[in-house]
C-alpha cells in the first residue's frame, strides 16, 4: 500500500531478476487486507475477491469490473536489442486522474521525444450518462450494485460486455454484432474495419 506522497521502487528484468512486465491499478476505500475497495477491486495476485480453489480457475465473479486507470509495461531483456514499453490505458475505463513523468531516461512516442502525460483533471464526475450506443443510451456509470456507490467509468466496449455490474442477461460478447464495433472484434477485428465503425464517433464526438 502507497501513502499519499509516498512513492514505491521497483527493479526490473535485470540478470533474471525482477519484473519483466507488470500492470497496476489505483484502489481506495479499502479495508485493513486491502480488499472490499469502493474502487479497484477488479481481482489481482493476492486479492480478497478472487476466490481460488486448487485445480480450478480463478473465479472473479465476486470481483468489480476492470474499470480503472492502469499503468502497463514490459521491461526488454538485457541484449535483446529491443525496448521497454509503457502506456497507460483507459481500455476498458478509468478511474481515478493520473500523471505520468518520466525521469532518469529517454522515451519515444511516434518517433517523437516523450517526457510524460497530464490526465490530473480526468474525473468520472463526467462520466457519460447518456452516451448513444448501438441505437439504446447507456449510463456509462460503473455503479457496484451491493454497495450503490459508482467504482468508476466505463469505456462503450466495457459497458456491453460487463457481466458482474450490468443488470443479469444484459452483457453480450465482445465479438457480437452489439459490440464488436465499439470492442473492435469480430468483423470489426482490424484497424480498417475499427476505424470505420463506431468507436470513432464515441471518442471524438
Amino acid at each position: 500500500m502507497i501513502k499519499p506522497g509516498e512513492s514505491a521502487q521497483f527493479h526490473t528484468g535485470i540478470n533474471g531478476g525482477g519484473l519483466s512486465a507488470t500492470r497496476f491499478w489505483p484502489k481506495m476505500g479499502c479495508d485493513a487486507t486491502g480488499s472490499n475497495c469502493t474502487v479497484g477491486s477488479s481481482g489481482g495476485p493476492g486479492e480478497g475477491c478472487v476466490v481460488r480453489r486448487p485445480g480450478k480457475d480463478d473465479d472473479y465473479s465476486n470481483c468489480a469490473p476492470p474499470v480503472d486507470t492502469k499503468f502497463e509495461a514490459t521491461f526488454a531483456a538485457p541484449g535483446s536489442g529491443t525496448q521497454d514499453c509503457v502506456d497507460m490505458s483507459l481500455v476498458d475505463g478509468y478511474s481515478l486522474p493520473f500523471k505520468m513523468e518520466v525521469s532518469g531516461g529517454k522515451c519515444t512516442r511516434h518517433l517523437q521525444p516523450f517526457d510524460g502525460m497530464d490526465c490530473s483533471n480526468l474525473t468520472v464526475a463526467l462520466c457519460p450518462t447518456a452516451e448513444r450506443l448501438d441505437n439504446a443510451t447507456q449510463n456509462l456509470n460503473a455503479i457496484d450494485p451491493k454497495t450503490g456507490k459508482q467504482g468508476g467509468c466505463y469505456s462503450p466496449c466495457m459497458k456491453l460486455t460487463d457481466d458482474k455490474w450490468n443488470p443479469k442477461g444484459t452483457a453480450v460478447a465482445p465479438d457480437s454484432s452489439v459490440a464488436g464495433q465499439y470492442c473492435c472484434a469480430g468483423a470489426w477485428g482490424n484497424p480498417s474495419s475499427c476505424n470505420a465503425g463506431a468507436i470513432l464517433k464515441v471518442c471524438l464526438g
